[in-house]
This record gives C-alpha cells, sequence and structure tokens, in this order.
C-alpha cells in the first residue's frame, strides 16, 4: 500500500512536470519585451482567451460583456479566462496563472485517466500507464503516411520532434480529418482540459463509491449534480440572470 502511494506521488509528479513543460511551451510571457509568446497553431484561440482574461484583470468586466462587442454577453465558456483574470489581479503573471491553471488540470486529468481503468477493469499499474499513453498519442494513423518514403535511423526521431506542422490538415486541405486527435486541441482549448479533469474526477469518485459498495450522501449526489449543472450553463450565466439585457439572442433564450 505504501509502495503504492510513493508510485503515484512520483507518477504525480512526472505529470504535472509534463504538463508544465507542454504549457510552458506553447504560451509565455517575455516580461523584458513584453511581449507575449504564443505556438503558431495557438494564435487564433490566444486572442479570444487573452482578451477575456485581460477583460477581467485589467477591466471590471462585470457582469460579463465581450471585449469585443460591449453590451452582448459572452456566449462562450469563459470561467477558466475568468479565473485566470483573478489570478492576474492578486498578482500572479498572466503566462504562470494560464499555464500554471492549465498544469494542474492536465495533471489531474492525466491522474484519472490513470486510475479509472483500474477501478473499471483490473488494479493494474501497466493497465493504467499504458491508458495515459494511449490518450497522450495521437490516435489515429497518420503516422503510417509520416513513415513512407523514410528509412529507420536515428534521424527519423529528430524529424518526429521536430515536426513543425500537422501531418494532415483536413478538413482544410481535403486530407484526413486528423487534427483534432492531438494534444494541440488541448494546447488550445485550455478550459477543456479543466472541464474535463472535474468530469472525469466525479466519474472516479461515483465508480469507486460503487465498488466499494458505500453509501453516497444525498448531499453529496445534489452537490454532484448541480456541479454538473453549472458547467453546463457557464457560457450563459449573464442569460439568465439580467432580464434587462435586450438583445435578439436573449430574448429568445428567456422565451
Amino acid at each position: 500500500m505504501k509502495s503504492e502511494k510513493t508510485f503515484e506521488l512520483i507518477l504525480l509528479a512526472i505529470f504535472f512536470v509534463f504538463s508544465w513543460w507542454l504549457m510552458d511551451k506553447s504560451f509565455g510571457y517575455d516580461a523584458a519585451q513584453h511581449q507575449f509568446r504564443i505556438a503558431r497553431h495557438q494564435i487564433g484561440d490566444f486572442g479570444l482567451h487573452l482578451s477575456l482574461a485581460r477583460s477581467f484583470s485589467w477591466g471590471d468586466n462585470y457582469p460579463p460583456e465581450l471585449p469585443f462587442f460591449p453590451g452582448r454577453p459572452i456566449p462562450y465558456h469563459y470561467m477558466f479566462d475568468l479565473v485566470v483574470g483573478l489570478l492576474e489581479k492578486i498578482g500572479l503573471r498572466i503566462d504562470v496563472a494560464f499555464n500554471g491553471l492549465s498544469a494542474l488540470s492536465f495533471t489531474a486529468l492525466l491522474y484519472f485517466i490513470y486510475k479509472l481503468p483500474q477501478i473499471i477493469f483490473r488494479k493494474s499499474r501497466l493497465l493504467g500507464v499504458l491508458s495515459v499513453l494511449l490518450f497522450l498519442f495521437h490516435s489515429g494513423l497518420t503516422f503510417v503516411d509520416f513513415l513512407k518514403g523514410k528509412s529507420l535511423s536515428f534521424a527519423l526521431f529528430g524529424d518526429v520532434w521536430g515536426l513543425p506542422d500537422y501531418i494532415h490538415k483536413g478538413p482544410f486541405d481535403g486530407s484526413l480529418i486528423s487534427i483534432f486527435f492531438t494534444l494541440n486541441v488541448f494546447l488550445n482549448q485550455r478550459h477543456l482540459i479543466a472541464a474535463l479533469a472535474i468530469s472525469l474526477g466525479i466519474v472516479y469518485f461515483l465508480l469507486f463509491a460503487i465498488k466499494k459498495q458505500k453509501q453516497i450522501p444525498v448531499t453529496v449526489l445534489v452537490s454532484i449534480g448541480l456541479l454538473l449543472g453549472m458547467m453546463s450553463l457557464l457560457p450563459y450565466p449573464y442569460h439568465i440572470f439580467s432580464k434587462s439585457h435586450h438583445c435578439a439572442s436573449c430574448k429568445t433564450f428567456m422565451n
């Protein structure tokens, strides 16, 4: 039992170091130059997320409105950006807030991916580690096209590591649609990591209780239900609580 706890602590440390490296590699901030460092495939999404986060840290965007269209509610999942903005407002540098929250969420996600198969099937470290590896690596067969015409050598590993772009860019270039099976999805959509981690955490908690035949208090079940319900309503709290808004979409929603 003690060795299992030690192993999981080491695993958590590895998950966090990897998560921080992954997040920091794709987004950072040069304090000397006052410039953001954003990876090429993250530019589009971070234009939105940085604007939202800064509207909370530099501005007083309460109740939340779109920074680009004042007076319009935010029709997007902004809670992650809100937390980042609040962290920057209390003194944390924005890249540390963004990457720190993302790394913690990704660490939790990897940990639950490690633990869940052991609850569903059987307790096995190998099973858990394989689940994490299969999650991290591309779930398609696009690597076959990449390997075509290449000889097996040490240089091949360098080519894989330094690959600057997607192997296939479908649906944008008519090739196989596979870009959504890469980790880039999580680097762009940092809030998706947090949502998945919370969801898998709830599933793990419920399965663990069922397996141990423990009775779950009604208050806990209600709290879980409220949490899940709030997650689904996060993009629209302003629509719900502000009847003074007169945009057509709000009227449709309220009706």
